[in-house]
């Protein structure tokens, strides 16, 4: 008994520190923004008061709106099918909210807080059970993406905490639940579909069939909302955002400066992306034709895919989601989560480098981000 409490202390340790940790942030916040919670919201007048010349505000504005109206704020949208697209938190939010708009500006940043805590929690328990360090899983719940993310009112919290979730069932076998975490964080926000397309690497590579269907199943939800946006309103929603750049890494080489936002975002995303693309195709090659190819691809093979179709598509995104950390760092947690279950294959030292590296631009970013105001 007092071993498997030894073993668990940790896990909740984790969570502790990271709702402790998120929760004096938030404090520090309101207080020095007034006790609004819209701080988090950023809400521009151009989009929200229909006034052409003022502020644009930032993405976490729609979620609002949509938490508000429902289907009734196309108005208020800047983008209408690409912001509908990503319906699940805004409709949760409704939901708990009753859409009442003081209501609905507390409950956004509490669902976000609470996710990235449940987050943290699974990956901590998952890690354990690999026999590593729970204490790992603040390479998530302290990558500055994360933060920046929680701070914006935007989805990514909620969508990584269900992709993560769909992971470990996939690694359980209990494929049903996989689809539908899948399935849900793909409504949260369709970047998820990188998730699924590690799983289906995975399942190809290890001559698994059977869990493709399930795969399937899972995207059968989005694929319904798409049909239906694009009845609505006529435009494809997949397509109504800014597209991959076709050219390699030319998103952030082709606008870099020394704007600390811009180099960040090379330092933290797009170079991280480009070694640990590299780090997969290293170890694949070390592998094809051993004869220990399939004990390897079945230990630690998924977290390898999730990681090499994470950091690829990073490589390509445009140079719209390059041009600051606040949104390259929140498009590349789908990538350090993957570096987490991808843990057991890496040596101690790379684990202590993946923490460090990620965790330190949320200490040095800390300061500036609690003192930009929307109001100013």
């Amino acid at each position: 008994m007092r071993s498997r409490l030894e073993s668990v202390r940790p896990v909740y340790g984790v969570v502790l520190v990271t709702a402790l940790a998120y929760l004096l942030f938030t404090l520090i916040a309101l207080s020095l923004h007034g006790g609004d919670p819209l701080w988090f919201a950023w809400l521009g007048e151009r989009y929200m008061a229909g006034v052409l010349e003022g502020s644009k505000g930032y993405d976490g504005q729609f979620v609002y709106a949509i938490a508000i109206e429902g289907l009734g704020a196309v108005p208020l949208l800047d983008n209408p099918p690409y912001r509908m697209q990503r319906i699940l938190l805004p409709m949760l939010v409704r939901l708990l909210s009753g859409g009442r708009p003081q209501a609905v500006a507390w409950a956004i940043p509490l669902v976000n807080g609470a996710a990235i805590s449940m987050g943290g929690y699974l990956l901590a328990r998952w890690l354990a059970g690999q026999g590593l360090s729970p204490w790992y899983a603040f390479t998530y719940t302290g990558f500055v993406g994360t933060l920046m993310a929680y701070t914006r009112n935007v989805t990514e919290p909620l969508m990584a905490l269900l992709a993560i979730a769909a992971v470990i069932a996939w690694q359980r076998d209990r494929l049903a639940q996989a689809a539908l975490w899948l399935a849900l964080a793909m409504l949260a926000k369709e970047i998820a579909l990188l998730f699924g397309a590690g799983m289906g690497l995975d399942a190809l590579i290890r001559g698994r069939y059977r869990p493709l269907a399930w795969l399937a199943a899972s995207a059968v939800p989005l694929m319904l909302w798409q049909a239906a946006l694009y009845r609505w309103l006529g435009v494809l929603a997949l397509r109504a955002g800014p597209g991959f750049d076709p050219v390699p890494l030319r998103g952030i080489l082709g606008q870099l400066t020394w704007e600390p936002g811009r180099l960040s975002a090379l330092l933290f995303v797009a170079l991280p992306a480009l070694a640990l693309a590299a780090y997969v195709l290293w170890w694949v090659a070390g592998r094809m034709g051993s004869r220990t190819s399939r004990v390897a691809w079945r230990c630690d093979g998924l977290g390898m895919w999730l990681v090499l179709v994470h950091a690829v598509s990073l490589l390509f995104l445009p140079a719209a989601v390059y041009d600051h950390l606040m949104h390259a760092g929140r498009n590349a947690i789908g990538l350090v989560v993957a570096v987490v279950f991808a843990m057991p294959g890496l040596i101690g030292m790379g684990r202590r480098l993946a923490l460090t590296y990620w965790l330190a631009p949320s200490l040095a970013w800390l300061i500036p981000i609690l003192r930009w105001s929307p109001w100013s």
